[in-house]
């Protein structure tokens, strides 16, 4: 018996280690991936400008201090969610502004190319823009529940399903 148990737990260790291994590959996948679209960002200008055009005139200027991959990404977030059948339309509407406005802060937060190697590789907070973000919207008068999820969007601690499907979203592309 003592045998079976033996080759049962290290069956079930090298399943372990082969599935850290694929997300292993699958998360240096991603990050080549994002890496690439660092480089080399697509802008589909018109639907960056029938984008915005749903914001307040006095938010804009603030997304033109993303950087043009960090504009790239707020697009590719706002088309998924603006392509997704199964959002009611009001939870469309309150994800496409967030889709937005999410990573606005990035305009204010710069980080260094180390600091983004090291977010990489170890789990670094990213919660520097989701909080000038936050105090930037307040300060430009918007909707106290698009503060708080724009706040909360990176936040892996809360109940709000539709976050959730946000930073699905948000973390793949």
């Amino acid at each position: 018996m003592p045998q079976n148990v033996l080759s049962y737990s290290g069956q079930s260790a090298m399943i372990k280690n082969s599935n850290e291994l694929k997300n292993l590959f699958k998360r240096i996948g991603y990050r080549c991936w994002q890496f690439k679209q660092v480089l080399f960002p697509v802008i589909d200008q018109n639907l960056w400008h029938e984008a915005i055009l749903a914001l307040p005139s006095d938010w804009r200027p603030h997304l033109k201090k993303l950087r043009p991959s960090e504009r790239a990404h707020v697009l590719r977030v706002y088309k998924a969610v603006k392509e997704d059948n199964s959002l009611t339309e009001k939870e469309k509407e309150r994800l496409l502004i967030l889709a937005l406005v999410h990573d606005i802060g990035k305009g204010i937060t710069r980080h260094s190319l180390w600091f983004k190697i090291a977010k990489v590789i170890f789990p670094v907070s990213n919660a520097a823009h989701c909080i000038e973000g936050a105090l930037l919207l307040r300060r430009l008068g918007a909707d106290r529940k698009l503060i708080r999820l724009v706040l909360r969007h990176h936040s892996t601690m809360q109940n709000d399903e539709l976050l959730k499907k946000f930073q699905g979203f948000d973390d793949r592309l």
